[in-house]
């Protein structure tokens, strides 16, 4: 009797190790949930009372900002995707099958909410996952990378100093808020410390903040919930000071610089052309570059102030020649001109106008006192020698001497008036110079504080 019962209690063990080995397999366990084939999983949304919603947790991390293009106003993002929810239809003891706690499954097996990005422009390339994550307890997630272009309004008046702010929203595009609601998986706290840790700066935006706001949408007399992520970022300014900005305060200054060359020599004015043809390339990188949109960037009022202040310096230039080129036509120079610039503005900036006075009671006056002296000698030899062909000589250049007078006259109020236009172009060539730096100092610290300024 005793090998018998022990016999039976053989059979039972055996029986229960194979019944247990057989619940081990993947497809004992599929069958059990009777997921293969099940259209009510497939077409049904998984919950027990049809006006109960549905609440399905997602979260989203930034991998990389790619391009953030300004023509297009479009933010081109890698993120990773997460989606989960609960399926009252699915669940199962762990124990009953080897400590199975999770399977994999294909994507057309249950049923799934429907994400719509709402800001999305383009057509979704990204890498197909085509599994699911099932936990016992009926917990349904999905994980995958997701390649998103959506709009973003940039706003471009502090380029290359701007900081931009893009949003991305996943919502449902048929359930409305009566029967899925979207919540947030993590708290903003959470999610920037996740994204923060996990950013790839790659590109010319740097990541600076992320936030997450669970939403609802009225569309009609529907109500949608979504959530909205915003990102903010900050660009990359260092490439563009480079290109841009550098070699823009550098022609400024060789322009400056270019004031230094004598007026009298006549390479200053195409000095200055060539600086300006320069500046020239400089701006059509900068339309390439600059983001279209609506604010006036203010790197392209301070590329136009430099181009502004070349153009007047060269109109200034050429102001300046031109009053060295009246020098040469012995022209007088006007009353009013004179007192304005001799008189008060070359005393203003400093500039010795002595030389003229001297030049002009010195020297002529020596000129003519010699001539002067030379006719008072020819009337004593007159009176004290007799007539004969010495004296006629004499008499003929009596007769030259007003001649001689007025040509020395004429020469010397040339030289004068050369002078002068000469002396005119000098003061208007230095306050010129003043203005120039005055102009760049004004003009450059204005750019910069608004730069600066929030």
């Amino acid at each position: 009797m005793a090998i018998l019962l022990f016999h039976i209690f053989l059979i039972f063990a055996n029986t229960g190790t194979l019944f247990a080995e057989n619940n081990c397999s993947i497809a004992k366990l599929l069958k059990h949930l009777d997921i293969i084939d099940n259209k009510t999983l497939l077409w049904a949304r998984p919950v027990n009372n049809w006006d109960e919603p549905l609440v399905v947790g997602i979260s989203m991390t930034v991998d990389n900002i790619v391009e953030l293009d300004g023509k297009s106003q479009s933010m081109l993002s890698m993120v990773w995707f997460d989606m989960a929810w609960q399926n009252s239809f699915i669940s199962w003891n762990p124990e009953d099958f080897c400590g199975i706690s999770y399977i994999s499954i294909p994507l057309d097996t249950i049923w799934i909410p429907e994400v719509y990005v709402y800001e999305n422009i383009n057509e979704d390339v990204s890498v197909k996952i085509n599994f699911l994550n099932v936990a016992y307890d009926g917990t349904i997630s999905q994980s995958k990378p997701w390649r998103i272009v959506s709009t973003c309004m940039l706003n471009a008046r502090k380029f290359p100093f701007d900081t931009q702010k893009c949003s991305i929203t996943f919502g449902p595009y048929v359930h409305n808020i009566e029967e899925v609601v979207m919540r947030s998986i993590f708290s903003a706290n959470e999610l920037k410390e996740i994204t923060l840790a996990h950013y790839i700066n790659r590109g010319e935006w740097e990541l600076l903040d992320i936030e997450v706001l669970d939403e609802n949408l009225t569309f009609g007399k529907n109500l949608f919930s979504k959530v909205k992520y915003t990102i903010t970022l900050q660009r990359t300014s260092a490439l563009y000071i480079i290109n841009l900005i550098a070699p823009a305060i550098f022609l400024l200054m060789v322009d400056f610089g270019s004031m230094f060359i004598p007026i009298t020599a006549g390479e200053r004015l195409g000095v200055k052309v060539t600086i300006v043809l320069g500046f020239s390339v400089l701006l059509l990188i900068l339309n390439d570059l600059v983001p279209s949109t609506n604010s006036t960037p203010i790197l392209g009022v301070f590329f136009t102030l430099c181009l502004l202040i070349m153009i007047l310096s060269i109109l200034g230039t050429i102001a300046v020649l031109h009053m060295v080129e009246q020098s040469t036509n012995h022209r007088k120079i006007p009353s009013w001109l004179q007192t304005c610039l001799f008189k008060y503005l070359a005393k203003f900036l400093s500039v010795d106008t002595n030389c003229l006075s001297e030049k002009k009671t010195g020297q002529c006056s020596n000129d003519l006192t010699d001539v002067s002296r030379a006719q008072n000698e020819v009337k004593e030899e007159w009176k004290t020698e007799q007539e004969s062909h010495e004296v006629r000589l004499l008499k003929m250049l009596h007769l030259q001497i007003p001649a001689i007078r007025n040509h020395l006259e004429k020469a010397s109020e040339e030289e004068s008036n050369k002078a002068q236009w000469l002396m005119a172009a000098l003061v208007i060539d230095r306050l010129l110079c003043i203005l120039y730096v005055l102009t760049v100092v004004v003009s450059m610290t204005a750019v910069a504080a608004v730069w600066a300024s929030n």
